[in-house]
Parts: C-alpha cells; structure tokens; sequence
C-alpha cells in the first residue's frame, strides 16, 4: 500500500479553562473541571462523556468506592457554576464506569467550547437525582471502538508501552514513548519525537473490524512541542476482511482512508481534532481528495488506524484516541483539565 501523507481538515480547539474558587455542591468532596469542544455546529445537544469515576477518585486521592447518585454537572458561566440536567449510565460489569450525559441547551457554534464543574463522590450519602429533560434519554454517541484509547493500561509484556497499541519504541525516523500522569488531571500520553524529518513518520497502529456502508469520526487530542515542523495526523487504512485494500468500484482509486490531521509548528497547547471525511490517492493525478460519500465502501471489513508525526522534524504528544460509528455530526470532545478535593 503506497502511504501518501495529506493534511487535511482539521477542527481544532484549545483548552483554557479557570476553575471557579466556590464550591456549589458544599456536601461534595471531589469535583473534574473539563472543557467539552465541539468541532460542529449543534442545537440542544446531548454532550456525553464515556467516564470512570474510580479512576478520577484514585487520581484525587480517595480509597472509597464511588456513589453512583453523586454525579451533578456544573456549567461554568461569567464564572459561576449552573446546574444542567445529567444523567449517568452505567456500564453493566463496572459501575462505576459507563457514560454521563448532560443537556446543552442553546446553540453551540462550530469550534466552541463550554466549561463544566463535574460533581461526583464516594460512599452512599448523596440523594439520587433525576431531570424531567432526561427521562427518556439514551446515550445516542457511538462505543468507542479504539481499545485503550485513553492510555491508562500498560502493555503487561512491557509497562512501558500502551497496551493494545502496536508499535517500536525505537523507530527509523525517531522514538515513541508513553508518559503517564504528566499533569494535575493525570493524563497518560503517547510522545512522537521525530529526528529525522522529510516523509519519514513515527507511529503507533490499532486495527478493529469495521463494518460496510457505516460511517464513522477519528478523534484524538495533540500537543506539539517547542520547534515542531511536521504534521500530526490520524489515519484509518480501510481494508476488507481477509486484509486486501479497499478500491473504488471502478478501481480507478486507491488507498481508501479516514484521515485528520494539522500541521504541527511549533509549540502549542493541547487541541482536540476530529473528522469523518473518507479520502482516496488519485494514481493518475497523485493527489489525494475526498470521496462525496463518508460511507465505507461495500466489502469493508477492518480498520488499521494509524497515529503519526511526520512531514518534518519535532515532537507531539497524543491521547484520547477516538474512532466511533457517527451516523451524522462529530463528537464533542472531552478534556479533563483537573480533579480537585475539596479544601
């Protein structure tokens, strides 16, 4: 398969986020302020946050176990929290894992972002809670289909690898390491540190079945570091299942692909992309262009998604890596920014 690198769209938002100094839920002990970026324009939507809240109590500190009627959601506005309607679906197995969805009201503009106080305890004091607004709803965003997308869980061979992910630590154009826990909120990244520049590339691989005439987004958060001059970018190869490339009907194309990506220059702060276009290499033109339909192609059966940082010398850190079934629309992208104790 002949690797062609493009950057093309990007919706990219950057997070700065000051948590208000009141406490609005006095009998709380722990509070995430998150920023919720939306790459789309989107009327009333239903923001929803696949979310462990063991993890964000072990992050804060606490040995209890988590009550699931503590979870209250907080809009940060002129600096004062407001309560949204919420609900918290839990994962059967874990249920202290799962998804908390909460309305937004009004109109959120392409490349917006909100800032929320996510409310949440230990323990079995906290009254349940239930909104009108929120009755009947149902998570309506689709699984996440990468595996340790977050990068919470080693690879048990080599702690110093992400588990699930496929990739060399020492590669031609560079490194690849993972660090954990680099700031207040925990977060555990993927570093790319390319040295050698030109069309090399540094990546890490995942591939999971997919399914014919879906459509879907990739998503992931980036930071590039100081004297960056590459490009990140996300790619899902599309393949049929017995792993043959994906070509038009009229196998005029090839090289049929999901594809996001930015150019990376110099240092930034983190920034969430995201996208849902499927693109083909034009052997006859060798361009890269996108296909009128985002639906995969008849006879796709898997997806090898690639993370890379390539195009030039630097480095770029990654996490929450995304690729979920969208019939319409794109996710809205979650950032943690802290977890806080109460004082």
């Amino acid at each position: 398969m002949r690797y062609v690198m493009a950057v093309v769209l990007a919706l990219a938002g950057s997070v700065a986020l000051a948590a208000p100094t009141n406490w609005s839920n006095a009998d709380w002990s722990y509070r995430a302020q998150i920023s919720a970026f939306s790459p789309d324009a989107k009327e009333n939507a239903l923001v929803e946050w696949d979310v462990d809240f063991a993890d964000l109590l072990a992050r804060a500190g606490a040995t209890g176990t988590f009550d699931p009627n503590s979870p209250r959601v907080m809009m940060i506005q002129a600096g004062q929290e407001k309560e949204v309607p919420s609900r918290f679906f839990p994962d059967k197995d874990t249920p202290a894992a799962g998804r908390l969805s909460w309305l937004r009201l009004g109109t959120m503009g392409a490349g917006s972002s909100d800032t929320y106080s996510i409310y949440f305890d230990q323990g079995t004091s906290k009254p349940a809670k239930s909104y009108p607004e929120l009755a009947h709803a149902k998570p309506v965003l689709g699984k996440n289909m990468l595996v340790n997308g977050t990068l919470t869980v080693a690879d048990k061979a080599d702690p110093s690898k992400a588990a699930s992910w496929i990739y060399d630590a020492a590669q031609a154009a560079g490194t690849l390491e993972l660090l954990r826990k680099i700031d207040p909120a925990g977060i555990t990244v993927m570093k790319f540190t390319n040295t050698k520049g030109g069309e090399s590339t540094v990546k890490a691989t995942q591939i999971t079945p997919v399914e014919a005439g879906k459509r879907y987004a990739l998503c992931c958060w980036y930071k590039a570091e100081k004297e960056s001059a590459g490009a990140v970018v996300m790619t899902g190869w599309l393949y049929t299942a017995d792993n043959k490339v994906v070509t038009g009907p009229d196998g005029a194309y090839s090289n049929y692909k999901l594809q996001v990506g930015r150019a990376a220059k110099g240092e930034s702060p983190w920034r969430y992309m995201c996208g849902a276009n499927i693109w083909v290499f034009d052997p006859k033109t060798k361009t890269n262009h996108e296909v009128d339909e985002d639906k995969t192609l008849p006879g796709t059966g898997l997806i090898g998604v690639d993370v890379d940082y390539c195009g030039g010398t630097g480095a770029a850190s990654f996490t929450g890596f995304e690729l979920r079934e969208m019939p319409t629309g794109l996710p809205i992208g979650i950032w943690v920014t802290s977890i806080e104790k109460k004082p």
